[in-house]
């Protein structure tokens, strides 16, 4: 859901020739430290009901030099940006939340996912029906956990990457 993507990276490191395999070394090091870093700070953000949210944000790895901060629970973006007339993006990610606009999940497993919250709040589960109309005719205030760690781990690799490169200069 999050990714920092790095153009020019290479340009950069091959430009210091015989120090390029050293800088690279850094530069991945770099990418993964922050990569956890932000994946940390989205589980420490995210909300809880059945923990299941945290447990689903995870750092992929494309390449040495390109990770990205994932939350893989189908709801994440709902939990994200909101819902209904409830929605909120934050301008930098208006081509991520795009991605869901129109989404829905299926009706069956959302009712399913309030009667478990009912159980484990120990409300009768006679109430996940109007729970769950209400919030599909008022919606969800959005509860970013992935964009405020985004901003976090960006802010901290750039300067990581500056650092760097002055340090190698």
């Amino acid at each position: 859901m999050s990714k920092v993507k790095v153009n020019g990276l290479e340009t950069v490191i091959k430009s210091f020739g015989k120090d390029a395999d050293k800088i690279r070394k850094r530069a991945e090091q770099i990418v993964t430290t922050n990569a956890l870093e932000g994946r940390n700070e989205a589980i420490k953000l995210a909300p809880i009901a059945f923990g299941k949210l945290r447990q689903g944000i995870a750092v992929e790895k494309i390449s040495p030099l390109e990770q990205s901060v994932v939350s893989q629970m189908d709801y994440s973006p709902f939990v994200e940006f909101g819902t209904g007339g409830k929605v909120s993006v934050p301008a930098e990610w208006q081509s991520v939340a795009m991605q869901f606009k129109g989404k829905r999940m299926d009706f069956a497993k959302q009712l399913n996912q309030i009667k478990e919250w009912c159980r484990l709040k120990g409300i009768d589960q006679k109430f996940a029906y109007p729970i769950l109309i209400s919030i599909i005719e008022d919606g969800l205030e959005a509860q970013p956990f992935m964009y405020p760690a985004w901003k976090k781990t960006q802010k901290q690799f750039s300067n990581d990457m500056i650092k760097l490169v002055n340090e190698s200069r």
